[in-house]
């Protein structure tokens, strides 16, 4: 009986031990086995059943063939159907369909018919490399190729091109069998000691053995590469510069001239892509200006084309091909002429130890033709990254910032260019006239409030109005108490009211660009008499734009509403043949009826005064019908802002501002930088 009990285990026991294993000399069998190993993607069993014989094919080459669409394709999952078998002409084959699942494209899906062949008892499947993927043959290899789109360009008003898709100055290396790279690399890095010689022996390597034409070497900022350099680098046998084709550039052909308007691109950020919502593909985005403010249009996406490629470098079948999308274009208003004159007239008369700003405007239109802050930078110091000391040497701390740009982002006292608007509060509440006399006594240029209200020094002015001192003629002068008069005699309450809500002089300033915003109070501050005083001629803790400035100053010359002020007049799209506008921009009113007609008649007639002899005399020239303002805001002892404000009010529809900000007494150079952008072109 127990005899008969352990003969019965035994039996059970191979039977759990063997019967579980599937006959391998049945090809439905191994056609299983073979799929669940794929899906299971254990390439090294999957192995043992791959005919070794038909095309001897080792288990190193087989788990290559898998691993490079894996890796390249970024495959997730692999999906097989179940697998069967047909007959034909006495021969078996195995029939599947096999998915790749990939996080690059749509489902890879291969309709698989694999012969089956018998040795030591057991079936194998003939394996060829399109059993993986349909177009897949041994040698070649799978490549991702990015298809860039074109981002789009920014021109000047009259089409000249101020940002343009181009390409950097490349060296490179022709790929030939007959070069000595070796020679050809000590000579090269006897010219350029930085390259990193074994990344590009291997990069040398491969192409050559993909047959591919030419190797980057390195890549220059287009234009920087002197003569002399490109002379001994074609001296080298196999080296070549190209300026056509091998690393895209975005170019800046003005350079310094339209940095701040048209601003520079860079390889973007973690902030930029979570900002934009770019992937990480994404190579290039607008870090200021215009290519900043305007990223959504101009931003290009790259397409891709996912490449079987064979040992020769042809392609053999393309996987996927998204196409890219180019961007928009972007026309502005500003004028190759007027740039050029603001840019040159600054850099010619600022001192080192000065800053300053220029603006034109149409007054009429809104559109501005020059928009310069100095010192300026080169765009295309940004094509490529910059050392870190020579970033903090150039733009940190300690320089002048050039990347600042101050006709937009600098907020300062405005001075007495602001006594337009505090007579036009005055006027405006009935308060005072034109006519309207100063009551009171002034001794050495001082006066001190009565009553016992005022606890502050007296206020002062430069030197004596002549004559009586009405509101005429201390606008001629820019007489600082007559204006700290009339603010306290508008009041507080009235004051702000004007400034507010006809002014809107503590808000946004809509523009193409960004524009800090103006101040009048700063947070906190509780107003006095003193506080009020020095808001009537443009200092205490106003603070402004010089665009803000002179967009308010467009009052005067379009029935005392402010024009919108705009750098952009379109956008539009090319297709290489044809161009097509998308949006277009006019003038658009920002602000209505910030005083009455007749208070803007008379504003205007003393400006004109003030050209003819007052503060703005420097610019008077005979015939010029313009009316100006000037300005000077001590910052310090030492320190000033000094402004000059002055526009056509006759035969064109013109208005400039400039801005100094320097050394105390030193700011009158803005009379020289003024009259250089009032001059008209000569027309033949």
């Amino acid at each position: 009986m127990k005899k008969a009990f352990y003969i019965i285990l035994a039996i059970l026991l191979l039977c759990t031990i063997g019967c579980g294993k599937k006959d391998t000399t049945h090809p439905e069998n191994v056609g299983e086995l073979y799929v669940e190993a794929i899906r299971n993607m254990d390439f090294d069993l999957a192995h043992e059943y791959v005919c070794t014989r038909c095309g001897a094919i080792s288990l190193e080459k087989y788990t290559d063939a898998w691993d490079n669409i894996i890796s390249v394709l970024e495959i997730t999952d692999i999906s097989v159907t179940d697998p069967y078998i047909t007959t034909e002409d006495e021969t078996e084959y195995l029939n599947y369909t096999i998915t790749l699942k990939s996080d690059l494209t749509e489902d890879l899906i291969t309709d698989v018919k694999a012969k089956m062949t018998y040795y030591e008892d057991m079936a194998h499947i003939d394996f060829t490399y399109d059993s993986i993927l349909e177009g897949y043959e041994e040698g070649s290899y799978v490549r991702e190729r990015t298809l860039k789109g074109t981002r789009g360009e920014i021109f000047a008003a009259d089409g000249t091109i101020l940002a343009q898709n181009s390409y950097s100055d490349t060296v490179y290396i022709s790929v030939s069998a007959d070069l000595n790279i070796d020679a050809t690399l000590a000579q090269l890095s006897s010219i350029i000691p930085d390259l990193k010689l074994e990344k590009l022996r291997k990069s040398y390597e491969t192409a050559l053995e993909r047959s591919h034409a030419v190797v980057s070497v390195k890549a220059y900022s287009r234009g920087t590469m002197d003569e002399a350099l490109k002379d001994q680098l074609l001296r080298i046998e196999g080296v070549g510069i190209d300026d056509s084709s091998l690393t895209p550039q975005r170019y800046y052909p003005y350079g310094e001239i339209f940095a701040h308007a048209v601003g520079y691109t860079g390889a973007p950020s973690e902030a930029d892509l979570e900002k934009y919502g770019y992937t990480n593909k994404t190579t290039l985005v607008g870090k200021t200006g215009l290519e900043a403010s305007y990223e959504n249009i101009l931003h290009s996406e790259d397409g891709y084309s996912l490449e079987f490629v064979s040992s020769s470098g042809v392609i053999t079948k393309v996987l996927q091909r998204v196409e890219p999308v180019s961007g928009t274009d972007i026309r502005t208003t500003l004028s190759i002429a007027d740039q050029t004159k603001a840019h040159y007239a600054l850099e010619k008369y600022l001192a080192d130890d000065q800053t300053g700003a220029a603006i034109v405007m149409d007054t009429k239109e809104g559109s501005i033709s020059a928009l310069s802050s100095n010192p300026s930078f080169d765009s295309n110091l940004f094509a490529f990254p910059i050392p870190d000391d020579v970033y903090q040497s150039t733009f940190g701390e300690g320089t002048n910032q050039p990347l600042l740009n101050r006709a937009t982002q600098a907020t300062l006292a405005p001075g007495s260019t602001i006594k337009p608007f505090t007579a036009a509060a005055a006027m405006d509440n009935n308060i005072l006239t034109m006519n309207s006399v100063f009551p009171y006594e002034i001794e050495n240029n001082k006066w001190t409030p009565p009553g016992d209200d005022w606890i502050w020094p007296p206020i002062s002015r430069s030197e004596r109005t002549p004559g009586e001192l009405n509101m005429f003629a201390a606008m001629r002068s820019s007489d600082n108490i007559y204006f700290g008069w009339a603010a306290m005699k508008i009041g507080e309450d009235r004051f702000l009211q004007y400034f507010r809500e006809k002014l809107h002089f503590d808000e946004d300033l809509p523009f193409n660009l960004p524009v800090k915003r103006g101040n009048l109070v700063n947070e906190g501050t509780e107003m006095n008499l003193k506080l009020l005083s020095d808001m009537g001629f443009g200092v205490g803790e106003m603070l402004v734009s010089p665009l803000q400035l002179v967009t308010l100053y467009t009052c005067f010359e379009n029935d005392c509403d402010v024009i919108q002020p705009r750098i952009v007049s379109s956008i539009t799209h090319s297709d290489g043949i044809t161009q097509t506008t998308i949006e277009s921009y006019g003038r658009e009113v920002l602000y209505e009826d910030v005083m009455s007609e007749y208070t803007k008649y008379k504003i205007v007639e003393s400006m004109h005064e003030v050209v003819r002899r007052g503060t703005a005399r420097p610019i008077y020239k005979e015939g010029r019908s313009v009316a100006s303002k000037t300005g000077t805001a001590v910052v310090s002892k030492t320190r000033e802002i000094s402004w000059v404000v002055a526009f056509y009010t006759e035969d064109t529809d013109k208005i400039v501002i400039v801005m100094v900000d320097g050394p105390a007494d030193e700011g009158n150079i803005k009379f020289d930088i003024c009259n250089i952008l009032l001059e008209e072109e000569t027309k033949e």
